[in-house]
């Protein structure tokens, strides 16, 4: 398994550099999150993605073990032209923060700031995004949405000011539907 920066998205694996631009508006995010619940895998429904993240042709996901533990590693896969590209990240709970506060780090020291902005109560989606506003990931736990739960899911886009006419849909499949 490679170790480094990588072309995937994830819910709990981090992809992107240090947020180091305030926020145009406040970042709203969820209240609290069990950690035990929200680990597993996730699939990447849609994205403002990072540069790297280009590279990905489709099938983005992240997973972690379903653990309470406020440090774990999480495995980022996604198809690309050449394969899959898959890279390990370490994610943290930021303490105090009800877990919906995080940092990952592909590369030791660097963290980047994610918050969990959106969350489904029955987990079936979550909605995560750094606090300068500019990537976010709509995280499924099924390789597509309901209208009405990418609907959901976008609204937690929209109401924290991420630019919604940037989201791109990930596609999913060997046919990248």
């Amino acid at each position: 398994m490679k170790r480094g920066i990588a072309p995937v998205t994830t819910l709990l694996a981090w992809t992107g550099l240090a947020a180091a631009a305030q926020p145009n508006a406040p970042v709203h995010r969820a209240p609290f999150v069990e950690l035990v619940r929200y680990g597993g895998t996730w699939g990447e429904a849609a994205s403002i993605p990072t540069f790297v993240e280009y590279l990905c042709a489709g099938d983005s996901t992240a997973q972690s073990p379903p653990v309470a533990e406020r440090s774990r590693d999480v495995t980022n896969r996604c198809r690309t032209d050449s394969g899959v590209e898959n890279t390990l990240c370490r994610a943290m709970v930021v303490a105090g923060t009800g877990a919906v506060r995080l940092q990952g780090s592909f590369v030791w020291p660097i963290r980047a700031d994610y918050w969990v902005i959106g969350l489904d109560r029955n987990f079936q989606w979550a909605v995560v995004g750094n606090p300068n506003q500019k990537y976010v990931w709509i995280m499924s736990r099924t390789s597509q949405l309901t209208p009405g739960l990418i609907e959901a899911a976008r609204w937690s886009v929209q109401a924290n000011d991420f630019e919604v006419a940037r989201l791109r849909d990930t596609p999913h499949g060997e046919s990248g539907d």
